[in-house]
């Protein structure tokens, strides 16, 4: 419902109406959803990243939920990894370094998110594989990349 609110009435009449849906319960899994959603749609995954954890806090087996979350620190670490990319370094070591702690260790956030999203919906790898295999091969773990069904 907060989406369709979102589709006709906008972002913000949508983020104020899941803001006192969640003032009044802050556990309230879909406007914790709307929330991140907005922030999302924003590009601001950091933000929309609380939210999605509070949805899947609040039910553990939320595939959205999992899903977005796991989607969001995986952006963060792509965006990191461009951004290394564009960089100049004085060694090799100095790039490594600074790739484990600004992209892997993003990559290994979104990491749970993403297996649960597949154990929950394991008959839709179109939903969760792509990301995953990048995932298992950025932290090396090369024979879980190539067990993933290919889509």
């Amino acid at each position: 419902n907060l989406l369709a609110y979102y589709s006709t009435k906008g972002v913000d009449k949508m983020t104020a109406f899941a803001q006192e849906l969640l003032d009044a319960d802050p556990n309230n899994k879909i406007a914790n959803y709307g929330m991140g959603y907005v922030y999302v749609s924003q590009q601001k995954f950091a933000e929309a990243a609380k939210y999605y954890e509070k949805c899947v806090e609040i039910d553990p087996n939320y595939f959205d939920g999992n899903y977005q979350c796991g989607f969001c620190y995986y952006q963060i670490g792509l965006e990191n990894g461009r951004k290394i990319s564009d960089k100049k370094y004085a060694s090799q070591a100095a790039a490594d370094k600074e790739a484990e702690t600004k992209v892997k260790s993003y990559l290994r956030k979104a990491l749970p998110y993403f297996e649960r999203a597949r154990d929950l919906r394991p008959e839709e790898p179109e939903r969760w594989a792509s990301e995953l295999k990048v995932i298992y091969n950025n932290l090396n773990m090369k024979d879980k990349a190539k067990a993933l069904p290919e889509i």
